[in-house]
C-alpha cells in the first residue's frame, strides 16, 4: 500500500467513524434523494451483482433490496467501522442482514476477485479521493466489473458560475477539509482519461452546488 494510500485510509476512517452516528442527519435528505435516483441508471437482471463503494449508512443498500430483483446480490464496502456498524444495524433491524454482504476495507485493496460485479455505485465517494488516487481506484473498479458491467458516479461538479454558495462552500473545504471533505472535480473528463465512456449524464442543483450523476461502461 502506497504512502498516499495509508495516508488517505487513517485520515477518511477516522473522520467518518466521528460522523456515523450523526452522517444521515447531516447529510440531509437531498443528498440521499439524489444518491437513489441514480439507481435508476442501473438495469440489473435477476442474477445481477451489485456493489456500493462508501456504502456508508446502507441507504443505497436497501434501496436496491428495495427495488431490484429479490435474486439480485447486494454488497457494500466501506472504509469506516463506524459508518459500517450504522449500516449492519440498519440491516438487521429491517431484518435483511443476510441478504447483504457488508465489507470494512479500503477499495483500493478490495477484498473480492476480478470481474465479479455486473454495477458499481459510487455516490459522494469518489471526489473524496485525492487526485493522484483517481486513477488507482477507476482501475479497481474497472478489474471488478465484468465485461458489459456499469459504474454509476455521483460527485459535486465544477460550477460553469460560481455563486455565493459555491463560493462559500469552496472556502469552508479549504478551511475545514477533515468535515467539508467533498470538493468539486471534473467526473466525466478523469472517468474518459481512464477509458471509461460516460453514457448518460445528469446534473442537479443541490443547494447551490452542482452534482453530476454519470452512467459510465
Amino acid at each position: 500500500m502506497s504512502y498516499a494510500n495509508r495516508s488517505f485510509e487513517a485520515r477518511v476512517a477516522s473522520s467518518y467513524d466521528a460522523l456515523s452516528r450523526y452522517y444521515d442527519l447531516l447529510s440531509g435528505k437531498a443528498e440521499q434523494r439524489l444518491t437513489l435516483k441514480a439507481l435508476d441508471m442501473f438495469n440489473p437482471d435477476a442474477n445481477s451483482r451489485m456493489l456500493d463503494i462508501g456504502c456508508g449508512t446502507g441507504n443505497a443498500l436497501l434501496a436496491m433490496l428495495d427495488r431490484y430483483p429479490v435474486t439480485l446480490k447486494v454488497t457494500g464496502l466501506d472504509i469506516s467501522k463506524g459508518m459500517c456498524r450504522v449500516a449492519q444495524q440498519k440491516l438487521r433491524r429491517k431484518k435483511v442482514a443476510n441478504s447483504v454482504g457488508l465489507y470494512c476495507a479500503n477499495v483500493l485493496n478490495a477484498p473480492f476477485p476480478d470481474r465479479l460485479f455486473d454495477g458499481i455505485l459510487l455516490s459522494f465517494t469518489f471526489e473524496l479521493f485525492p487526485e493522484d488516487l483517481f486513477s488507482p481506484l477507476l482501475q479497481e473498479c474497472r478489474r471488478l466489473l465484468k465485461p458489459g458491467g456499469s459504474l454509476v458516479l455521483v460527485s459535486m461538479a465544477a460550477a460553469q458560475k460560481a455563486g455565493l454558495v459555491y463560493r462559500l462552500y469552496l472556502w469552508a473545504h479549504r478551511k475545514y477539509p477533515q468535515w467539508i471533505d467533498c470538493r468539486p472535480v471534473d467526473a466525466a473528463r478523469i472517468l474518459e482519461d481512464n477509458g471509461f465512456q460516460v453514457t448518460e449524464r445528469e446534473t442537479y442543483n443541490l443547494f447551490g452546488l452542482p452534482v453530476d450523476s454519470l452512467l459510465a461502461i
